[in-house]
């Protein structure tokens, strides 16, 4: 029920509700009872366990399993609260259990098990904190707590000492001399220095009593049956008693200021004075509350002292002690009455003078005692309603929520954070949308309020906002009002220009609008006007600029400014500084200029805008309002920007401005006005409810006053501060009133931060010794944390419960953060990786002014280092240091000296191994002239005698049995650099193998030694680096001669085990063995196994690195027979290898940067068995010979390539690079073949120097090396070589290089000298030569096409053109073209013309002059020399 005052509402009687369900994290939905500890926590008793609600989690006690102290049912009756902050728990079944929130555990308070089930329906605690738990069935219980000590002791009937007459108890109570007494069914007892007393007097034994009171030094016993005994504290004696009104049985008792209240069991409800006059006076319920009460009547107290008498007749009465008259209320009509199966009412009265009221089936009511207002809450499906009419308790916070606990629903909260505001609709009778949309606001002289709406009306309200005129309904859009120095009233409108109320008449408008005369107001949309200080009337027009009236007379006379601009022109608010200054809000930012300075120039102005580049620049182009506050700062309302403080100009003339936006708070960026209130704090409107602001801190405060979507949105510039304070703030839903001091939360400034959890990796940690919490996070100082805790949480609340969301925290960590961190609403401290150490944790919330209190929570924590951090383990550490450093003292001085010696042992290696590896280099320079002999007598062999061939084939297997050795221990030189690499390829194993098994035959035969070669199938396909698998089988073939005696046995066998995919290879001898101790060294560098002195030690060695390399593996294993069995593995899946180690059968012949490809298959299989002549390149010109320059430093390698040479090539020979560099330019050769290791210019460098040089470019290179690595191979090839061959080389695969290079330098010279065009298969020239020649041919190419019809053109045009020397141009164009350059312009004529004469276009005279002839005779001669017929029969034919 609300109730409207002058078209207003109380905004306290709208509250906000909030539900709290299971779905929250409550244990059941039922609420029995609630209450607030003294720390904050609010405590629900369920039907499942007790929630502890911090207000953001829900913590929930149930029973528990093996814990005897813990609950011994879940369903919660009642809570209590005591003095020491324990919370007492009454479950369903009366059992009473001590819960301390300090340990967060139950309290044993019971001897025994017969204790622990006894049943107590009473509670109460002395003056000394003793605790009392009374029972109707097991006497009374006294619980003590002594330095932290509990002690319980027992009263009952059954006691021989201190026994009760009975073990039904009634009543606790404890008088002014800290007596104690027990009441109950046969007599009175009473406790005083620890222990039970027994009355004197013996009128009240065997007599039952249910309550007592203490008035002015007297107790009033109540007996069962009504009567009052009368008890003389001072004398200890009784007086008379006070006899009851007929034979009752009382049910209930309440004392009402000096009366005490009984209800009877159907005898109605009587009052019995106790002041000394009318001592023992009876008065009956229809004296004191007007009716006859029937039936069993309840009493309560509420807070304030009020007593409420119900009877299950749906009716309530109220006593108020300050009162006459008592006040009935009908609270539930007489068809609910009908649903339910007793009236359950509660009663709650706050410090406003309110008193809220539960109901079990008609929902909450709010009686105010001062007005008699009675307000009702029930069930309603919107989300601000009551979730459900079946209420069970009620509860108020500290900072006045009202908390409900339902049947069923959970709980309910009502909050009131805006008791002292008032909402007032302009138009409550006609609540449409623009009615009560409020726009603007004015404060006349006379104190009056002046009120517009968007639909068109004013209204003018008096000082107290209690009277209301209307002036105009449906007139015109008023977007803003101000009064001037002479009390004329401008109102700006929205369509119809300015009106002016002279003297503040409004009956009387004067109306000032854009009209087709000179000087009238530029634009009928008028969003703000300003009269300055010298009497100017400024308006600010939407779409037309700012307007100005520099003349007091008519409605004319005003100029316009800032019209121009795109968005500029979009004025929306004109305010004038006290300074002077005139500052216009505007779509593209503000304007600030002095409007005398103004109208003389206009030009003489500031303009601040938005810029993405400055980020000191307004945070958006939009701004809507203008305030200045107490200290003349300039603050800014923008739309999407925030609040901006103007703060200055920079050097360079732009606007300095802060803005305060979004993530610092606020809950809308769209600002619509701003104020400052008398006491310096700022109120913010947005388009999503009000905030207060804290420049100082950069925080917002929140406020939420109505649930209305609309009422939260608030209007651009409407916005009053009244001059005794008070604030206007005109809304999409009428328009609120307040005072800003009455908003300011008392308890906000005093909500003190609590801990409320504290977990170790996502676990929250328990109290115990094995825990770093001795007791509750919310009630510890200090913790100790072990250093394997590396990441822990601490949660906290301020324990505001109006709305958790909006509280605010920020925290520290001393001695490891320099800074506060400001969390917002989010309670949670996160920390990781804290290095050992003592650090302080504090936290803070920040109150309604959005001001951090001054009064933070703290706790020390405390992180030990691990043991091997502590000060006990440095000491352990120093000992053992320095008995670690004697030892490795020495230990260092006896490695000492074996390292030094090692180390001189590997420099000695290394220098064997690299004085091995340059002789192998050496070695194969000789062996080169050796392998070409040999070849040489190959060619001769058929013509020679047997034994003499027979010489030949021992001096080829040795030659070939150097070479492997020589390459071997190449090998283990890039193992030791590892820069070792694979390049597998298909091989046919059994074959492969075949061809070396042969090659150990002859051996075999002069040793008489059984040599077998046992493969398992004819063919077996695998892919395998060739080079190194026949290094591997070399050497244990090789070894397996070397020790297998005469006569004996040895088995190369090739298998493949199906199981593993694995090629095996085996070679078994029955020679003399390998002992067992050298068995684990048998791949170890250098080591020989059996001391021969012709082996080096690294032939095994070799044999596992390279069948590692092969992802294999390699195995030994003794012959049963005697001897070794040496196997190596291989896989057959080829996908163990990486796509680099596979390579094809192809070589490279590189032209600078480009690349020829030719496949061995080319040179070797169609001359396999020819002789050198047959392989000779065709020589174009008959009796000709190509030259070839042969380079190297080795006077026989020079003459024997000479010797071999000179019947098919001129040879000119050069001894080392520098020379041959001279006579590659001078003698002009065809092709060049160079050694690369030479003194001076090597091979590369000479490479690079041909390749380099564009006389030079064109000559092939072939290099001849003794490296074999890759690396070197690599390097060649880049330098420009166009093949590079190994030494020792074959004189067949030489001069079948020789054969392609110059093969291809005859293709191009067949491409520029063919009379026919060439297939389209066949490369363009182009692609077969080097860069440079290939780009000097296109050249020459354009420069033909260009001036071939040109009779002048001459030679020594052409080399000019090319810029190039006559000499070099003729040796290039020869070279290129096999033409001469007179020849070459001759035949590109001639092929011209033959391509003219097929058109059959023109005849042979016109064809002659078209290519540049003017003789045709000449030209048919030429013609005929290149074609073999004349021109004409040519085109005829």
């Amino acid at each position: 029920m609300l109730f409207l005052l002058s078209g207003s509402i109380k905004a306290d009687n709208q509250p906000t509700i909030d539900h709290i369900t299971s779905n929250n994290g409550l244990s059941h939905n039922t609420i029995r009872c609630m209450l607030q500890d003294t720390t904050g926590f609010l405590w629900f008793g369920s039907l499942n366990g007790l929630n502890r609600f911090d207000g953001i989690k829900i913590k929930t006690l149930n029973p528990e399993n093996r814990i005897a102290t813990s609950l011994s049912r879940g369903k919660i009756k009642e809570l209590y609260n005591d003095s020491r902050g324990y919370i007492w728990v009454k479950t369903y079944s009366d059992i009473m259990h001590c819960y301390n929130p300090f340990t967060e555990s139950f309290l044993k308070i019971y001897n025994n098990n017969a204790e622990q089930q006894a049943t107590h329906n009473l509670y109460y605690e002395d003056r000394e904190k003793n605790i009392w738990l009374g029972s109707t069935s097991a006497g009374c219980m006294r619980i003590s707590f002594t330095d932290d000590k509990i002690s319980s002791e027992t009263f009952s009937d059954k006691k021989k000492n201190d026994a009760l007459p009975s073990n039904t108890v009634y009543d606790i109570f404890e008088d002014s001399k800290l007596n104690v007494w027990i009441l109950g069914s046969k007599g009175i007892r009473y406790y005083t220095n620890n222990k039970l007393h027994k009355l004197k007097d013996p009128r009240t034994e065997g007599r039952s009593f249910v309550k007592a009171y203490e008035i002015g030094n007297k107790i009033y016993f109540i007996s069962e049956a009504g009567i009052i005994e009368i008890y003389d504290l001072r004398t200890s004696k009784f007086e008379q008693s006070i006899p009851a009104p007929g034979r009752i049985k009382v049910f209930k008792t309440a004392l009402q200021g000096n009366a005490i209240i009984i209800s009877t069991y159907n005898s109605g409800v009587y009052s019995v004075a106790t002041r000394d006059l009318v001592r023992g006076t009876i008065s009956l319920s229809e004296s004191f509350l007007g009716e006859k009460i029937s039936g069993n009547a309840y009493l309560q107290k509420d807070q304030m002292g009020n007593l409420w008498i119900y009877n299950f007749s749906g009716n309530v009465w109220m006593l108020n002690p300050k009162a006459s008259k008592p006040v009935k209320l009908n609270l539930i009509p007489a068809s609910t009455l009908l649903l339910i199966d007793e009236e359950r009412y509660q009663f709650q009265a706050d410090k406003h003078g309110n008193v809220w009221i539960s109901t079990y089936g008609n929902g909450l009511f709010c009686y105010n005692i001062k007005s008699g207002g009675l307000s009702h809450y029930s069930y309603s499906k919107n989300s601000n309603g009551l979730s459900s009419n079946y209420l069970l308790c009620i509860a108020l916070d500290k900072n006045d929520n009202i908390w409900i606990g339902t049947e069923s629903m959970g709980i309910n909260k009502l909050s009131f954070s805006n008791r002292n505001v008032q909402l007032i609709y302009p138009d409550p009778q006609n609540m449409v949308r623009n009615g009560n949309v409020v726009r603007s606001f004015l404060e006349d002289n006379n104190g009056n309020i002046w009120v517009s709406t968007k639909a068109g009306s004013l209204y003018i309200y008096d000082a107290r906002l209690q009277q209301k005129k209307t002036i105009f309904e449906n007139g015109y859009n008023i977007y803003g009002m101000q009064q001037d120095k002479k009390g004329s009233i401008w109102l700006s409108t929205r369509g119809k220009g300015i009106v002016e109320f002279k003297n503040g008449n409004y009956t009387k408008p004067v109306y000032y609008q854009n009209s087709a005369k000179a000087g009238s107001l530029s634009n009928n949309s008028v969003f703000s006007v300003c009269v300055d200080k010298k009497g100017r009337l400024w308006a600010a027009t939407f779409g037309s600029g700012l307007s100005v009236k520099t003349t007091p007379e008519g409605t004319e006379g005003f100029r316009t400014f800032f019209e121009q601009g795109e968005w500029t022109k979009y004025t929306r608010y004109v305010f004038e500084a006290r300074n002077g200054e005139i500052w216009l809000a505007t779509s593209d930012g503000v304007i600030r200029f002095n409007p005398d300075k103004l109208l003389q120039n206009p030009k003489a102005f500031k303009h601040y805008t938005f810029s993405n580049e400055d980020e000191n620049s307004l945070s958006n182009p939009e701004v809507r309002y203008i305030y200045q506050d107490s200290k003349n700062n300039i603050w800014l309302a923008t739309a999407g920007g925030g609040i901006n403080k103007f703060l200055g100009e920079s050097e360079d003339g732009n606007g300095i401005f802060k803005a305060f936006k979004n993530p610092q708070g606020i809950a809308n960026d769209n600002i619509m006005s701003f104020l400052e209130d008398t006491h310096g704090g700022f109120w913010v409107s947005t388009e999503s409810g009000l905030n207060t602001f804290n420049p100082e801190t950069g925080l917002f405060q929140y406020y939420k006053f109505s649930d209305d979507f609309t009422s939260n949105i608030f209007s651009e510039a409407a916005a009053l501060k009244c001059r005794d304070g008070r604030m206007l703030w005109g809304s999409m839903n009428g328009f609120y009133t307040f005072n800003p001091k009455d908003l300011q939360s008392k308890s906000g400034e005093q909500n003190k931060v609590v801990l409320t959890g504290f977990f170790i990796y996502d676990l929250e940690a328990k109290i115990g010794k094995n825990s770093p919490l001795e007791k509750s996070i919310a009630y510890s100082d200090k913790i100790e944390l072990k250093a394997s805790d590396k990441v822990f949480h601490i949660e906290f609340s301020s324990m505001n419960f109006r709305d958790p969301k909006a509280n605010q925290f920020m925290f520290i960590l001393e001695n490891f953060e320099k800074r506060w961190n400001i969390s917002g609403s989010y309670n949670v401290a996160t920390y990781r990786n804290v290095p050992p150490g003592k650090y302080i944790f504090k936290v803070k919330s920040v109150n309604s002014q959005g001001i951090w209190n001054d009064d933070e929570t703290s706790l020390e924590i405390v992180i030990h280092p691990p043991f091997w951090l502590s000060t006990f383990a440095f000491i352990i550490y120093f000992i053992l240091l320095v008995i670690a450093g004697y030892f490795a003292f020495k230990l260092v001085m006896k490695f000492n000296g074996l390292n030094n010696a090692v180390k001189v042992e590997r420099q000695l290696t290394d220098y064997k191994l690299r004085f091995f590896t340059n002789i192998s280099h050496e070695f194969r320079t000789p062996l080169t002239l050796i392998k070409g002999s040999v070849d040489t007598l190959n060619e001769l062999k058929t013509k020679m005698s047997e034994p003499l061939q027979q010489v030949i084939n021992d001096l080829d297997k040795n030659t070939t049995h150097m070479l492997r050795l020589i390459e071997q221990l190449l090998e283990f030189r890039k193992l030791q650099n590892n820069k070792q690499k694979l390049n597998l390829q298909l091989v046919d194993a059994v074959e492969f193998l075949k061809e070396i098994y042969t090659s150990f035959s002859n051996v075999a035969v002069k040793m008489n030694i059984e040599y077998r070669y046992l493969p398992s199938a004819e063919h077996l396909p695998v892919y395998f680096d060739k080079n190194k698998v026949d290094k591997i089988v070399f050497n244990l073939l090789s070894n397996a001669f070397k020790f297998t005696p005469r006569g004996g046995r040895i088995t190369l066998a090739v298998e493949v085990d199906e199981k593993t995919e694995m090629l095996r290879i085996s070679v078994s001898d029955n020679g003399i063995g390998i002992p067992k101790e050298k068995q684990n060294q048998l791949f170890s560098r250098f080591m020989q196994i059996n001391f021969s002195s012709s082996g080096t030690g690294i032939g095994l060695s070799l044999v596992n690195e390279f069948t590692a390399l092969h992802k294999g593996a390699v195995n030994f294993s003794e012959n049963e027979g005697g001897g070794s069995v040496f196997s190596v593995e291989f896989p057959l899946n080829n996908n163990v290898y990486d796509q680099d180690d596979f390579v094809n059968e192809q070589f490279t012949i590189s032209i600078e940067n480009k690349r020829e490809v030719h496949n061995i298959s080319d040179f070797i299989e169609p001359l396999s068995h020819d002789s050198l002549l047959n392989i000779l390149p065709h020589t174009p010109l008959v009796g000709k010979k190509y030259k070839v320059l042969v380079i190297d430093d080795n006077d026989d390698i020079r003459d024997f390539l000479s010797e071999k040479l000179n019947p098919y090539f001129e040879i000119i020979t050069a001894e080392d690079g520098n020379v041959g560099i001279e006579k590659s330019m001078n003698d002009d050769p065809d092709l060049i073949i160079c050694d690369v290791m030479m003194p001076g210019l090597n091979g590369f460098e000479l490479t690079r120097k041909l390749k380099d040089d564009f006389a030079t470019c064109h000559i092939p290179v072939i290099l001849l090396t003794a490296y074999i690595s890759d690396e070197h191979n690599t390097e060649g090839i880049e330098a420009g070589a166009d093949a590079y061959i190994s030494k020792p080389f074959n004189m067949k695969h030489l001069m079948l290089q020789i054969n392609k290079l110059l093969e291809k330098r005859e293709r191009i010279h067949k491409h520029y000298a063919g009379n026919e065009p060439q297939s389209i298969s066949e490369k363009e020239p182009q692609e077969m030569l080097p860069e440079k020649d290939s780009q000097f041919m296109k050249m020459i190419e354009e420069l033909l096409e260009k001036h071939l019809t040109n009779p002048e053109f001459s030679v020594d045009d052409f080399a000019a053109m090319t810029n190039t020397g006559r000499t070099l141009f003729f040796k290039k164009i020869k070279y290129l073209t096999g033409y001469s350059p007179n020849e070459y312009i001759r035949f590109r004529r001639m092929k011209k013309a033959a391509e003219l004469l097929k058109t059959y276009k023109y005849n042979v005279s016109e064809v002659s002059y078209m290519v540049g002839i003017n003789d045709p005779f000449y030209f048919s001669k030429c013609f005929k020399a290149q074609f073999g017929c004349s021109p004409s029969k040519y085109l005829n034919s």
